[in-house]
């Protein structure tokens, strides 16, 4: 019985031992892929191209990465500035002391700021011609407040020296002369300008310097001529005078035609006609008209005068060409400007208190203004 128990259990362990190694072949053979299977037998062929794996080495840091230090991070909290009283020093002496650099160098720019000020200039070139310098001074050294120091550099015993320089165009007339010429050709009281003048323009430029914000020289920079003067001739007749003519019809015989039509400059009655009065040559023809009446343009032409002329008042005077001018007297206001071009019947004014004074001036005589208009 003991001998058959011994042969089982002999039996039992050599099956186990073949389960065991079966087992392991089993194994082996399913869990290899077919490529390591056939690892030892086939050569995969290399290709071209850089294999994929990864290097070795490490990736490096972006350029704008800092690299960890052991330092702390900066502090946003600035620190305190140290304040070192400082001398200022002008040509060489010196003048205040204040509690730092900077306040010094603050109120030397206020000062100089200051003198600038004063000047009445544009454009303007300041300097500091002083020496100025700054310097460390002693611990013991009391400082002076910025008011103070202030009020010393911009007082009459300053030790500075502020020089601004600048400057200022002015056009100066020039005036021009007038001649007069005595005439027998024409009687007594006719009095005419031949030909208009005007005054000259000059340009100057000055240039002034102030020294600590007052006047120190003037002196011109440039000089030139805009306009030469024009110098006026004025005819004045001599001939004795014949008798009283009023009646309107005075000299019409020798007033010459004019190569244009004139209309008339205001709606009205003639008061005064062109002839002598009380031996007085009255020069045109009076109109009256309502004060503030528009005032028109006899003719076209252009303005060569704007001007106050003594008893007749306000006057305009427009050339036409051909030798005509024609002048309107008396004006209120004038409504056009030297040099302006006006046409036929355009309003140049309005009438004063008085009515208009007319005239019509061919070849620089006066003529009876009725032989072109007809009121």
């Amino acid at each position: 019985m003991a001998e058959n128990t011994g042969k089982l259990r002999a039996l039992v362990i050599a099956l186990f031992c073949v389960l065991v190694i079966a087992s392991v072949v089993l194994f082996s053979l399913f869990g290899l892929t077919g490529a390591k299977r056939y690892a030892g037998t086939e050569t995969p062929a290399p290709t071209a191209g850089p294999t994929a794996a990864p290097t070795a080495e490490p990736t490096p840091l972006p350029a704008d990465t800092p690299e960890a230090t052991e330092e702390p991070a900066p502090s946003d909290t600035p620190e305190p500035q140290s304040y070192v009283r400082t001398a200022i020093i002008i040509d060489g002496s010196s003048f205040i002391v204040l509690a730092s650099r900077q306040a010094a160098e603050e109120v030397i720019a206020s000062a100089v700021a200051h003198f600038e000020r004063l000047c009445p200039g544009t454009g303007m070139v300041t300097e500091l011609t002083s020496e100025v310098e700054y310097a460390a001074a002693e611990d013991t050294s009391n400082a002076t407040s910025f008011d103070e120091a202030y009020s010393l550099l911009i007082g009459e015993s300053t030790p500075l020296r502020v020089r601004t320089t600048f400057a200022r165009d002015a056009i100066v007339p020039i005036p021009n002369k007038t001649e007069y010429t005595s005439s027998d050709l024409y009687t007594e009281g006719t009095r005419f300008v031949a030909s208009y003048g005007r005054r000259g323009k000059k340009l100057f430029v000055y240039e002034y310097t102030y020294l600590n914000g007052e006047e120190y020289s003037m002196v011109v920079a440039e000089e030139r001529l805009l306009a030469e003067p024009i110098d006026e001739h004025i005819i004045i007749g001599t001939r004795p005078i014949g008798p009283n003519v009023t009646d309107g019809n005075y000299l019409l015989e020798e007033c010459p035609p004019a190569p244009f039509a004139f209309v008339l400059p205001v709606q009205g009655s003639v008061s005064r006609f062109f002839g002598y009065y009380e031996a007085q040559l009255h020069r045109g023809v009076d109109i009256q008209a309502p004060e503030g009446t528009e005032c028109l343009a006899a003719a076209s032409g252009t303005v060569v005068a704007v001007i106050e002329r003594g008893t007749l008042g306000l006057t305009v005077d427009i050339d036409h060409g051909s030798g005509f001018i024609t002048r309107y007297a008396g004006l209120d206001r004038a409504e056009v400007t030297v040099g302006e071009l006006i046409a036929m019947g355009a309003p140049i004014g309005r009438l004063g208190a008085n009515g208009l004074h007319f005239e019509v001036i061919a070849g620089g005589i006066p003529k009876n203004p009725l032989a072109y208009i007809h009121p």
